[in-house]
This record gives structure tokens, C-alpha cells and sequence, in this order.
């Protein structure tokens, strides 16, 4: 696989040789660049193509790797923060739980007999309750009636 592989790379160095040589027989005319910052002698047609195409790719290789290294900047920075998070995460799944206090220092039970209204009835509605939980409307099979 290896020779198979070199041997195509060899094939396609020397046929892009090829159509280059080509190239520059057929482009050989001077022609001179004239440039905002200047005017540059005569040179050959395929010269100055091979000399714009090099440095707009150089150009375009030097605007990827700006913008690579500052993706890898702040990949590097997620990549930290995360570690730290980690870390932390780690850190307090580690620490021991909260003494379980004795049931002598709970809180104390609700009162059993209930509370009357306002309108003094005993409903069964209007006796005690968990603070914050809903009051809710029994059917007359669930409230034993």
C-alpha cells in the first residue's frame, strides 16, 4: 500500500511538472506589472502567475493559521475550565455528607386535631395542612362520604 501510495504521488508530481513546463513555454512573453507601489521590470507571463498565485497563497495560509491560533486559544481556555469544573465536581462529591441530626432535634410534628376556620366549621377541607401544599377538592367517595 505504502509503494502504491508513493508511487501515485510520484505520478503526480511529475505530471503537474509536465503541464508547468507546458505552461511557461506557452506564457513566455515579458510583460511588466504596474503596481500602486511601483512599476516592475519585464518578466515573463508565467513568472509573475506563478508569483501572484504563491503569495495569494501564502497570504490566505497566513489569515487561516491567525484564525487557528485563536480558535486554539479558546478551545485551550474551554478546555482549562472545564478541567476546573471537573475538579470541583470531583472536590464536592467527595465531602461527606451532613450529620444526620437525632430525631430529638427535628422539628416538631404538625398539631393532630385541626384547626377550625374562620367560619367555625370542621370541614374536612379546612384542617391542617403542610404549609405550601394545595388544597384539593375531594370527591365524596374519597372523603368516606
Amino acid at each position: 500500500m505504502r509503494v502504491l501510495r508513493r508511487l501515485l504521488g510520484i505520478a503526480v508530481f511529475v505530471g503537474l511538472l509536465i503541464v508547468g513546463w507546458q505552461f511557461a513555454a506557452r506564457n513566455g512573453e515579458l510583460v511588466v506589472v504596474r503596481h500602486p507601489a511601483g512599476e516592475f521590470q519585464a518578466r515573463a507571463l508565467w513568472a509573475v502567475l506563478l508569483a501572484a498565485f504563491t503569495s495569494g497563497a501564502v497570504l490566505t495560509a497566513l489569515a487561516a493559521s491567525v484564525r487557528g491560533a485563536r480558535i486554539r486559544l479558546i478551545s485551550r481556555r474551554y478546555r482549562k475550565l472545564v478541567e476546573s469544573l471537573r475538579a470541583e465536581v470531583h472536590q464536592l462529591r467527595s465531602l461527606p455528607l451532613a450529620d444526620s441530626a437525632p430525631a430529638s432535634d427535628a422539628a416538631p410534628a404538625l398539631p393532630a386535631e385541626p384547626r377550625s376556620t374562620p367560619s367555625g366549621s370542621d370541614s374536612p377541607r379546612s384542617g391542617p395542612r403542610a404549609v405550601g401544599s394545595p388544597r384539593v377538592a375531594l370527591s365524596g367517595r374519597e372523603r368516606g362520604s
